[in-house]
């Protein structure tokens, strides 16, 4: 008992300099990408998309690199599945319901799909390999180029971090160098705990380690996403709260997949084969179907939040 209270909190510290340091680096990546000159869209779509996954990303890395890769599958899936049931229904409750002006069905949605698609054909054999995360960047890079390319979409970040470096240039430099450095130290060492502290854990309790990275660091590394979408819903600003879920998703299933198994291969688990991924598609099926009409009601909103605590659940056998 003792042990698992030791390691439970340095899962709870871990996670959290995970999240932090994420976000630490993501404000100092736009106020870079500020400075630049790079458009507010451009940043939202690609620093601000993969500054939200981040944390996926690197304890995937993280895993894959300690011999646990089952965590890299478990945690992108959970996460895919916490983004759509979990912060979309948060989004959809908060704001009492959404209404989006820009047309997902055209492209965003297709590649939603598609990239939940690809994913589940990359893992059906258990295994994710080089081959298969190439072509799952490549896959990344083509959406993010037709993202950069289409001006009319809506802004999927309020870029705003310069804001927060106040003072003469030279000082801003050195205070963002420093934030960049300081976010992906603190990144790098939580999410090495986060790693260690699910495999003790697992082993102590007797779950397959898959199974806390597709719930409680799923739940975790999504946070900035939930965070982001809680204050655009609130602000009014369905676009950005729907498209951050989507923008964060095919990163997960492309980006993050592919990014960790170029440091080797992804197990993928049974229970992550037979249970997981048949979640994720279904999630990003009713997803689908809920923003075609660019509208999410409350209701909507009840469900997914029903269907979320049913994923859960579920996970640890308790239905």
């Amino acid at each position: 008992m003792i042990d698992f209270a030791i390691w439970a909190g340095v899962l709870v510290l871990a996670l959290f300099a995970l999240v932090r340091g994420a976000d630490a680096f993501m404000m100092a990546a736009e106020a870079l990408g500020l400075a630049w000159g790079l458009s507010p869209f451009l940043i939202g779509v690609t620093i601000v998309a993969m500054g939200t996954s981040l944390p996926e990303l690197m304890s995937g890395i993280a895993a894959v690199r300690s011999g646990a890769s089952e965590i890299a599958a478990g945690t992108a899936i959970g996460s895919n599945v916490t983004n759509i049931l979990l912060v979309l229904s948060a989004a959809a409750l908060i704001g009492r319901g959404l209404r989006i002006d820009y047309e997902l069905v055209r492209v965003d949605l297709p590649f939603l799909f598609g990239s939940a698609l690809l994913m589940t054909l990359f893992a059906s054999d258990g295994v994710v390999g080089v081959g298969e995360a190439l072509l799952g960047l490549a896959a990344l890079a083509v959406y993010l180029v037709y993202a950069a390319g289409e001006p009319e979409r809506p802004q999927t970040t309020v870029a705003a971090a310069a804001a927060e470096f106040k003072g003469p240039e030279s000082s801003i430099a050195v205070r963002v160098w420093m934030s960049l450095v300081f976010g992906a130290a603190l990144v790098q060492v939580g999410a090495s705990f986060t790693v260690s502290a699910v495999i003790e854990l697992s082993e102590i309790v007797g779950f397959g380690n898959e199974i806390l990275a597709a719930s409680a660091i799923a739940l975790a590394t999504s946070l900035p996403e939930l965070s982001v979408t809680i204050h655009s819903a609130r602000a009014g600003k369905p676009e950005l709260a729907v498209g951050n879920v989507i923008g964060s998703n095919i990163f997960n299933a492309l980006g993050v997949i592919g990014g960790s198994a170029l440091f080797g291969p992804i197990l993928v688990p049974d229970a992550m084969l037979t249970f997981g991924l048949p979640s994720m598609l279904a999630a990003t099926v009713l997803c689908f179907f809920v923003l075609q009409e660019r509208e999410m009601t409350q209701w909507d909103g009840w469900l997914l939040l029903i269907l979320y605590i049913a994923y859960t659940t579920h996970l640890y056998g308790a239905l």
